[in-house]
């Protein structure tokens, strides 16, 4: 099996991340996946931004949860991009590629599962470094596809995976070994590291057989 491509937060590299140019750009690119990040705004929807500090990639300040959409929708990236909501994104996507979204802030396992009751032909891989999280989620919905994220501790990621009959663990790639992925292959779980950009370490992780690799530049897996 060839391994999956998958744009970090878009196209990161090559445009503002998490914004619908970057992702339009990683498709352009021909990526097998592309994964955002989510937060609840005050108002209840979910936007698409990775820092819940809104002043660390925006003309915003304060916090994504204290900002109504309207007040969201106002600011823009450093590039002048306007911030998009996890509607706008599967609009976009629909079924071209996997979207992994990624639940960065506390409870947003179930409006992302009501929002996704409207896209029923999108192909989604949820994913968090929130046990708690993906715990309501595998409550609400016993088959959507989960990944456990990981960046200090392989092993606890293995159990919490096998706990919860995820499709894959996410770990950071200075953490896995061939021994690791054997593990999680022999248990039908996929290793999807990230973020990957030097050529040297994408040939390095090939090698290893991870399934996937997360990058700002697509292009160069």
């Amino acid at each position: 099996m060839a391994t999956l491509k998958i744009g970090h937060r878009g196209a990161k590299g090559h445009v503002a991340e998490n914004t619908l140019e970057s992702i339009k750009k990683a498709i352009a690119l021909k990526v097998d996946m592309i994964e955002i990040d989510v937060h609840l705004c005050k108002t209840g929807e979910l936007v698409v931004i990775h820092d819940e500090e809104l002043g660390n990639t925006t003309s915003g300040n304060g916090m994504v949860g204290d900002k109504s959409l309207a007040q969201i929708k106002s600011f823009r990236t450093k590039e002048g991009y306007q911030i998009p909501t996890l509607a706008e994104v599967l609009e976009l996507i629909q079924d071209k590629v996997i979207l992994n979204i990624e639940l960065k802030g506390e409870g947003t396992a179930e409006p992302v599962l009501k929002c996704l009751q409207k896209y029923p032909g999108a192909k989604i891989l949820i994913s968090s470094f929130s046990f708690n999280e993906l715990m309501t989620l595998r409550s609400l919905n016993p088959e959507i596809p989960v990944a456990v994220l990981t960046e200090d501790d392989l092993s606890m990621a293995f159990l919490q995976a096998r706990h919860l009959k995820a499709v894959a663990v996410n770990p950071y790639y200075r953490m896995v070994n061939r021994d690791f992925i054997a593990d999680c292959h022999r248990n039908n779980i996929k290793v999807y590291v990230w973020t990957v950009n030097k050529p040297e370490k994408i040939k390095k992780l090939k090698s290893l057989d991870v399934d996937g690799i997360f990058s700002d530049f697509p292009d160069r897996l």
